[in-house]
């Protein structure tokens, strides 16, 4: 799951080198015979790249998914287990009625999901696309 957020976060950085590899190929026309075999040869590797991140992103997707609702289904067996241990008279109090527990389990348990697994990632992308650009800046300016 990290390393397809990895290759995800360089998803950017490459598309901007290929599209500047294109612009100096087309430039440089007038001056090297090759330029149509070199813009091809970008394009069709811009292509490739696109690709690979479609399926990158689903699977990123998908991953995710799957651990938020892991997540969430170990979460509903924990509180519904500490339920079913509690005494009959528990239940008798206002914010402990079967209908707002019923509420926990469904509506805040599934948010928690939400929250979770896309701030995880976006974090990490984050994170990941940050040191790549500090990397990248010291290395073309030094």
């Amino acid at each position: 799951m990290i390393f397809l957020a990895t290759i995800n976060s360089f998803s950017l950085p490459v598309i901007s080198f290929l599209i500047v590899k294109l612009q100096f190929t087309y430039y440089s026309a007038k001056t090297n015979p090759d330029w149509e075999e070199d813009s091809r040869f970008y394009l069709i590797c811009m292509y490739c790249w696109v690709l690979v991140l479609v399926a990158v992103g689903a699977a990123e997707k998908i991953t995710f998914a799957v651990m938020g609702e892991k997540l969430t289904l170990k979460l509903r067996m924990s509180l519904i287990d500490e339920i079913m241990h509690k005494q009959v008279s528990w239940f008798d109090r206002e914010d402990r009625a079967p209908g707002i527990i019923t509420t926990v389990l469904s509506a805040d348990i599934a948010s928690l999901n939400g929250m979770t697994s896309e701030v995880l990632v976006t974090i990490f992308e984050l994170a990941a696309v940050t040191t790549l650009g500090l990397i990248g800046g010291i290395y073309f300016c030094w």
